[in-house]
């Protein structure tokens, strides 16, 4: 990290602690103004069939979210809430019977991660169906769907709940949501069994509620709304509410009486099938809902209103897709993008927000691989966006004597390696290392022992301990070291998918793929069997000959390996729900761009050996290592379905660098880094945004036989493995054009032969 980041941590402190002061008071002087607090930084996502809530990371600029760890909160969340400050998380579960149902309490840290309260969990009513926080931050409602109440809660301050002594239970049937609006006066309530809409004054000092009939005349009266009200949304001014009527496909519209919270009914407006979530973007100009479906049909749209901004009727909508059900529509605080949690295809759409009109046009990715059947989002702000920050770095070791993987702190300021201790024994011939992206767990590929090695880290200072996978004789161990887990023969590379649930290996020696499941507590691997009618052996997936890399790309839907021995790439659709991998056939013989060893391969140039695919995931690179070649790195873009077609022109020149073995990208999508073993050197690129070709920067000299690059999450320095030389260099990334300046520095001790190098960090 240079100077001018370090600043940004010492700025993003003191914003912290601004912002946490009252405002208002004082001698009535003016002071500056205020810093928006509107800039996304973390989602938090519900995951029903996991028990588990999820956290991302949010790239404030692109709109893109990466997945960096879940915490295990309890059987069926259905609903996440986040308290205004960016502090505490509530999460619902929907549980009936027995009349009590619970509501889970997170402290949230700087990097985003939760942290279970000291009383993990606090009763609500039974069947607990969504949570909220009213917009002062002081008080947490949830409503009971099948005890027909509302449970009220006083924020304490350390963020734990206080049951508050009255509970509401009114003429509610089925209350599915509640929402508050901005000025925290009044609350509304989606009654989906009641077909209505139920009416509260909030206390402002106890926060009790309070029903406000709908009618003088008639006591104890909700307003009328459509069929099946699933969902409620009021827009920012406070003067109008929508409700997604799930069993009539409608939205009921209402204009809020601003002396007493009362609703006037307008007319309803169509929507698609299923209507289940809405939300409003910031300036209230637009809403968003996502159509679930009917109990026959599989919704995958989302449909925009525009709201007038005189009346606040919603017209003219348009629809974009989505994934299977999508149930849950959230809109991130800066209002330029959208998230959609989609139930059935377990994964979340990305949507950018058209700010002349409110479209939406899909990102890059266009969709991130969930955990389990994504139902609920969540999104923190603050001040600033999050940005990384450089901790460990471990690198395998394949000329070592000792077999080992060297640990490293990462000095965040200038970017050097300081060794952790000893090195840790791994298998025979460590050729391949990488790191899950919740940051817990480093796997190895042992290239002579035909194993994996599997790690634990200890997040205070980086050390690693050994994950044991068993006896001599257990299934699923390796027959060569017990305590490491079974691949194919020869392993070359080893990569974990962008959700973290699985790993994927490419077998050098058998032509094959290994696939597993990873347990997200002990980091254990489960291998995939591709042939489940077998039961006396667990069969890989077929690869081209020699496959040296494999690659995932970042929505976590295909896979790619590149073949060394048939100059070719195979492409996989990877399976969300069980990490299965399916062949992507190119096409038959003499298909144009399919490989001529094996058309159902996509053709590569000669012996390939890295793959990778751009953090937009709509380009994949490789490298082509064949001595004497011109042509180092072919190009692709990624089509419908997981297919590869050959960019104009197919390949680039790495210029002065042959014997090009490695390539990685930085985690922005700007610059591609090749390692050149046979002209000890890298090639630098930069990606053209709008095509995603390579147009070659520079060169920079290494050590003997550069065998990896890797760039730290900042993005600020880059680590190259020089295996001849038992070294490893570091640079400075420049920003602007992705040159690296050597430092002339290099990590001591290395290990013999570091073949291979990643790296992890932390966010704040």
């Amino acid at each position: 990290m240079n100077t001018s980041t370090y600043t940004k941590l010492i700025i993003v402190a003191m914003l912290g602690l601004l912002t946490g002061c009252p405002s208002g008071g004082g001698s009535g002087s003016v002071g500056p103004a205020p810093v928006p607090n509107n800039v996304p930084r973390f989602a938090y996502v519900a995951d029903w069939s996991k028990g588990s809530v999820s956290t991302y990371v949010v790239d404030a600029s692109t709109g893109r979210i990466k997945y960096i760890g879940k915490i295990i909160a309890g059987t069926n969340p259905v609903s996440v809430a986040l308290d205004p400050s960016g502090k505490y998380a509530y999460v619902a579960h929907w549980e009936v019977g027995g009349g009590i149902g619970k509501v889970s309490q997170f402290t949230i840290g700087t990097d985003g991660s939760l942290t279970s309260m000291a009383t993990p969990q606090i009763n609500a009513g039974d069947g607990p169906r969504f949570v909220t926080v009213d917009p002062t931050g002081r008080f947490v409602y949830v409503a009971n769907y099948a005890s027909n109440n509302i449970s009220q809660f006083k924020i304490n301050l350390d963020g734990s709940l206080l049951p508050i002594a009255t509970t509401t239970s009114q003429p509610m049937t089925g209350p599915f949501s509640i929402s508050v609006d901005s000025g925290g006066k009044y609350a509304y309530v989606a009654n989906y069994d009641g077909d209505s809409v139920s009416i509260f004054s909030i206390n402002s000092t106890s926060g009790v509620l309070t029903q406000i009939d709908a009618d003088p005349a008639s006591p104890n009266m909700n307003i009328p709304a459509g069929s099946s009200p699933s969902s409620i949304a009021i827009d920012p001014s406070g003067t109008h509410a929508y409700v997604t009527n799930f069993g009539g496909n409608t939205l009921s519209q209402y204009t809020i009486n601003q002396m007493d919270g009362s609703l006037s009914a307008m007319a309803d407006a169509p929507t698609n099938t299923g209507p289940r979530s809405i939300a409003i973007d910031p300036s209230g100009s637009y809403a968003y809902v996502s159509n679930w479906g009917s109990t026959s049909s599989v919704g995958t749209k989302v449909s925009k209103y525009k709201i007038d901004p005189l009346n606040g009727t919603l017209t003219a909508f348009d629809v974009f897709d989505a994934g299977a059900r999508p149930i849950y529509t959230s809109v991130d605080p800066s209002g330029k993008f959208v998230f959609v949690a989609n139930e059935v295809s377990d994964d979340i759409s990305l949507f950018m927000i058209n700010p002349a009109n409110g479209n939406l046009s899909s990102n890059s990715p266009s969709t991130i691989a969930a955990q389990g059947a994504p139902i609920s989002i969540a999104i923190s702000h603050g001040t600033a966006a999050v940005f990384p920050v450089p901790r460990y770095a471990y690198v395998a070791n394949a000329g070592s004597l000792n077999l080992d993987v060297s640990k490293y702190t990462i000095d965040p300021i200038n970017g050097s390696l300081m060794e952790i201790t000893n090195p840790v024994n791994s298998g025979d011939k460590p050729v391949s290392v990488t790191a899950d992206p919740s940051r817990k767990f480093v796997y190895v590929a042992n290239q002579t022992s035909s194993d994996i090695s599997g790690f634990l880290i200890d997040a205070a200072n980086g050390e690693l301990t050994k994950i044991i996978c068993g006896t001599a004789g257990t299934i699923g161990c390796s027959t060569s070291d017990p305590t490491n887990f079974a691949a194919g023969l020869n392993p070359n590379s080893v990569t974990v998918d962008p959700s973290g649930k699985y790993a994927y290996v490419a077998n050098y020696g058998a032509a094959t793929i290994s696939a597993y499941t990873i347990n997200s507590t002990s980091g254990a691997l489960t291998q995939i069997d591709a042939n489940a009618s077998t039961t006396t052996i667990i069969d890989n997936f077929p690869a081209g000959v020699r496959p040296a890399s494999v690659a995932v790309d970042p929505s976590g839907k295909y896979a790619y390996s590149a073949n060394h021995g048939t100059s070719d790439i195979s492409a996989y659709m990877i399976s969300s729900a069980t990490g299965a991998l399916t062949r992507i056939i190119c096409g038959s013989s003499g298909t144009s761009g399919c490989g001529t060893s094996d058309p159902a391969n996509f053709a590569a140039i000669n012996q390939p050996t890295s793959v990778v695919a751009d953090p937009s995931g709509q380009f994949v690179y490789v490298t082509n290592s064949a001595s004497g070649i011109v042509q180092n790195v072919s190009q692709y873009k990624i089509d419908l379905g997981g297919r590869l077609s050959p960019m104009i022109p197919s390949t680039v020149d790495a210029l002065n660098g042959s014997g090009s073995i490695f390539i990685t990208t930085d985690s922005i999508g700007k610059f591609v880094y090749v390692a050149n073993e046979g002209d000890d050197n890298i090639s630098q690129f930069q990606i053209e945004p709008l095509n995603g070709t390579l147009s070659l920067v520079n060169t920079v000299l290494t050590a003997n036989l550069p065998h990896s690059i890797t760039l730290d999450p900042s993005g600020e320095f880059a680590y190259v493995t020089n295996f001849g030389a038992d070294s490893i260099w570091w640079y400075k990334v420049d920003q602007i054009n992705g040159t690296l300046n050597m430092t002339n520095a290099t990590a001591g001790p290395p290990g013999i032969g570091p073949n291979s190098i990643t790296t992890i960090g932390t966010y704040q």
